[in-house]
């Protein structure tokens, strides 16, 4: 997955480590796959020294594409997908669900059993909930 901010600077992310969690208790019962890479590992991640991004998605969602910005109310699991990224160059706290954010998420397998994996492709724009300035996020991630 490539992230190219509006300085030019690129940003990679590879190495992404997966895991799951179930929904939450008044939520609609789901598992949520979430891939992440520049955290340390799913089972135990840490505090970012740097650029690091993060994929979430129910596994209710697999073989679904949705439009950015993605926004819903958190407890709706039937079509939870977002995708955040820490840092690219100066900006901070990117996200899918933000107002300029563009392009799409397609979630082609998202699955805990019988081990986790998230395979999604990005081609879009994501906004920074900091500023108005917007980063291009390009790519395709299998983790598992």
């Amino acid at each position: 997955m490539v992230a190219t901010g509006p300085d030019g600077e690129v940003v990679q992310f590879t190495d992404f480590s997966v895991t799951c969690r179930p929904s939450e208790e008044e939520q609609p019962p789901a598992q949520i796959v979430y891939a992440l890479a520049g955290f340390g590992d799913a089972d135990n991640p840490s505090r970012p020294k740097g650029p690091a991004m993060m994929i979430e998605a129910a596994d209710t969602v697999d073989g679904m594409t949705v439009e950015l910005p993605h926004i819903e109310e958190y407890g709706n699991e039937k079509t939870f997908v977002s995708a955040f990224i820490t840092e690219v160059g100066d900006e901070r706290e990117i996200a899918s669900n933000t107002e300029l954010s563009t392009g799409e998420i397609e979630v082609i397998s998202a699955t805990c059993e019988p081990t986790p994996r998230l395979e999604v492709r990005i081609d879009g724009v994501m906004e920074s909930e900091l500023s108005d300035n917007t980063v291009t996020v390009q790519g395709y991630v299998v983790a598992e």
